[in-house]
């Protein structure tokens, strides 16, 4: 009876723990803390925690895409944990083909590759599997990473990566947007600055490609993504003109059916974005006399249906008449 007693009560307590969650729904969208839905259209990496205290650490979790026709992919996952009160600190990275080889050996293999720190891997964490996918944790149980594989040979078990973080200290106090994806407590902070800044609501997607592709601190294994916040940061005069190319080229990476377009006559989408933001941000940008940047990126949207929810790429190109592939046939009679 004693130890029925016990067990209820262990129960309790763990029921009234909020556990604060951030995670991915189907690879391409972040639930942040406050429950609200971000897009993460593009393949590069992103902050979705910056330093976020939870119990003694310090996390930051970057997460990083891949396109893989036809949709986005978590591929890579890095995660700095830092002990605020010794100063120790970790630093590692896995990515799907090592959760794959964790998951299919049973937890024999190590999750995630230790990068730099001053603590041992097994000395402050255990790496586990559980149905969903496998997972990084301290062994205080303060905090939990899990990381969803997908499996491109079995799309219907295995249709889509995804990450989750759940920290499990109720005192928690979480860091706002724009210093990580996953904000705070702050229902509309996202709305908000998407408003400041002229745009309504349903062009949230434009203010996170604006803070997460002119953030210089974000180390970015796509080289493609390195160069997008080169030419925003540098070429781009102002924060005005960097918001006006990305309204005008966001498309090219956020809408599916524009973005598979672009795929069909280039390897990469990225590569169609930053000939466009290069032409956005070059002098006082979308200038229909700049003839090259012009037909680079009328190259990429040939064919494509039109460029013109938040801008209007298509319309420029044509009114620059920088690129026409085909010509009319005339009757010989």
């Amino acid at each position: 009876m004693k130890f029925f007693a016990v067990l209820v009560l262990a129960c309790v307590v763990a029921a009234t723990v909020a556990v604060k969650t951030c995670y991915t729904n189907r690879g391409e969208s972040v639930i942040q803390f406050n429950n609200r839905n971000q897009d993460v259209f593009f393949p590069c990496k992103y902050w979705a925690l910056r330093r976020q205290q939870c119990g003694k650490y310090l996390i930051t979790l970057s997460p990083g895409n891949r396109w893989i026709y036809p949709k986005y992919q978590l591929d890579t996952l890095w995660l700095g944990v830092e002990n605020k009160d010794s100063g120790d600190f970790w630093e590692g990275r896995t990515t799907n083909k090592i959760a794959v080889k964790f998951f299919n050996s049973a937890g024999l293999k190590d999750l995630f590759n230790k990068k730099d720190g001053t603590v041992a891997t097994s000395d402050e964490f255990v790496f586990g599997r559980k149905k969903d996918g496998v997972y990084i944790m301290d062994k205080a149980q303060t905090f939990r990473v899990t990381f969803t594989p997908w499996d491109p040979s079995n799309r219907g078990q295995y249709p889509n990566s995804d990450w989750k973080f759940e920290c499990f200290d109720r005192d928690a106090v979480l860091n706002e947007y724009p210093a990580q994806l996953c904000g705070g407590s702050g229902y509309k902070v996202v709305t908000n600055r998407t408003k400041s800044l002229g745009l309504a609501d349903r062009f949230r997607m434009n203010i996170i490609y604006l803070d997460t592709l002119t953030n210089p601190e974000i180390v970015h294994t796509n080289p493609k993504c390195s160069n997008a916040t080169d030419i925003l940061l540098n070429t781009c005069q102002n924060e005005a003109q960097r918001l006006h190319a990305i309204n005008n080229c966001k498309d090219i990476l956020h809408s599916q059916k524009h973005t598979e377009c672009v795929t069909n006559y280039n390897c990469d989408p990225m590569d169609v974005f930053n000939a466009c933001i290069m032409w956005g941000c070059s002098g006082a940008g979308f200038d229909p006399e700049e003839k090259e940047m012009c037909h680079e990126v009328g190259e990429g949207i040939d064919f494509c249906p039109d460029f013109g929810s938040s801008g209007n790429l298509t319309a420029r190109v044509g009114a620059a008449k920088c690129y026409k592939d085909f010509l009319t046939m005339t009757d010989p009679k």
